[in-house]
Parts: structure tokens; C-alpha cells; sequence
């Protein structure tokens, strides 16, 4: 893969909100590793915020894509990010609103999310916007209508791919998908640092309950993979 189909910096002045994580790296690294699923297809990104990962779509590709997120500045950010790169797909449409809300009676061939899903109630981190990581006690407040809602959105040989914290029981996840007629995988298993205003702010008892999160030392850590849910096995659709 070329030089010129690496997603570009979003632009500088915005960058300490939309700084791209180690979790924007995993979509990135399953994108890239796999450009048959977004060549030619219509791609829809949940939460977009630096735009880094529709853009990584439009580069490989994708003929369709669609860029959500709550928050003006990240659609903003999107919209900056998308227009710095050379490839353009047949359309491009920023939408603003939560999760499903304003794509209700729509289907897409690939889905992409990185949703706020640390398990606490407020997160207020330096440079962040306060909708960046918090996902309620259980981290899964935004997790369960995204998840309530891919069967209606993903197209027949639709796939979806999102970002999932293991901490906050990817079994019940698991469980979710199995219901809805669907099927997931996991990749891209890392460990990631926790700053230590987020371990100040999860909800108790979650270090303690789950093998997932540790210590070591005065350092904190995080179990994190993707989750991949299509309707046949994923394999078979590659």
C-alpha cells in the first residue's frame, strides 16, 4: 500500500480533541489489512470525530460513504480530514445525531464504529470533549442501541466492525449479537494503558470484578480487541 493511502492528520488546530487513539489504530490496521471489504461498497462511520477512519475508507475505495457524530466539532473535524485526501467516493454525507437516530430506514455494506464505552459515569479528560469516552456505570449505554440496531442496518453481506473494551463483559455482547440472527468474531487483541484520570473515574468494583483491566505496579491496563458481526461467517464473505 502506498504513502498516499495513509489517512492524513486531522487539521492542527482541532487535533487536542480529536486526537486518534490506540483504538483508531485497530480499525485502521483491519481496514488496511483487508481493503476487499471497503473497495466499491457503502460505508457508514458511527462517531466519527476525527474523520481519520471514513477517511481510511474513502482511500481503499468505499463508493458510498456516510460520517456521523453527536458533536458539531467532529463532524467539522470529518469534513476537514476527508477533504485533505486525494480520493474522493461517488458521495459523502455528514450527518449529525446519536447512534441510529438519523439513519433509521438505511443499510450499509460496512459499518464502523469507535464508541465512547469506558465504564463510567463523566469523563473529563484535558483536550477531550466530555462525549469522547464515557459510556455510563456499565460502559455499555452507547454499545447497546449501536448493537440493538446493526441487523436492521447492515445490507445482506454486511459487515460490521467496532471497537469493544473487554473489561465491560464481551460476553453479554456476544450474547446480544447471537440473539439478533447475527454472527461475531474478535480480532486485534491489545492491551492498552489507561491514563490515570480515567482509572479515577471507572466505576467501582469493575478492577476488581474483571481479569480484563489490572495493575501493575502504579500503572493501569486494558484488555481491547475488535468485534466483528455479520450475518454469515465472516470468512466466507471475504
Amino acid at each position: 500500500m502506498s504513502e498516499s493511502q495513509l489517512a492524513p492528520p486531522v487539521r492542527a488546530t482541532r487535533t487536542p480533541l480529536f486526537e486518534p487513539s490506540e483504538y483508531t489504530s485497530l480499525i485502521l490496521s483491519f481496514l488496511r489489512d483487508r481493503p476487499e471489504i471497503v473497495r466499491g461498497r457503502s460505508v457508514c462511520e458511527i462517531g466519527s470525530g476525527n474523520g481519520v477512519i471514513a477517511a481510511q475508507a474513502a482511500l481503499l475505495g468505499a463508493r458510498r460513504l456516510t460520517v456521523t457524530d453527536v458533536e458539531d466539532l467532529g463532524l467539522e473535524a470529518a469534513r476537514d480530514c476527508i477533504a485533505s485526501i486525494d480520493t474522493r467516493p461517488d458521495s459523502v454525507e455528514y450527518v449529525q445525531g446519536p447512534v441510529w437516530e438519523p439513519l433509521a430506514g438505511r443499510t450499509f455494506d460496512l459499518i464502523l464504529a469507535n464508541l465512547p464505552h469506558f465504564p463510567c459515569d463523566a469523563l473529563h479528560l484535558p483536550h477531550r470533549l466530555p462525549t469522547w469516552g464515557a459510556g455510563g456505570p456499565d460502559g455499555r449505554a452507547v454499545l447497546y442501541p449501536f448493537i440493538a440496531g446493526l441487523d436492521q442496518h447492515l445490507t445482506r453481506d454486511g459487515v460490521a466492525v467496532f471497537t469493544h473494551n473487554r473489561f465491560i463483559d464481551l460476553d453479554r455482547t456476544q450474547a446480544m449479537i447471537a440473539a439478533a440472527g447475527l454472527r461475531m468474531t474478535t480480532s486485534h487483541d491489545i492491551i492498552v494503558p489507561l491514563p490515570a484520570q480515567k482509572v479515577a473515574a471507572l466505576t467501582p468494583g469493575i478492577l476488581q470484578r474483571s481479569p480484563d483491566i489490572f495493575r501493575i505496579g502504579e500503572h493501569c491496563f486494558g484488555r481491547v480487541c475488535l468485534a466483528i458481526v455479520s450475518r454469515a461467517p465472516f470468512g466466507a464473505l471475504q
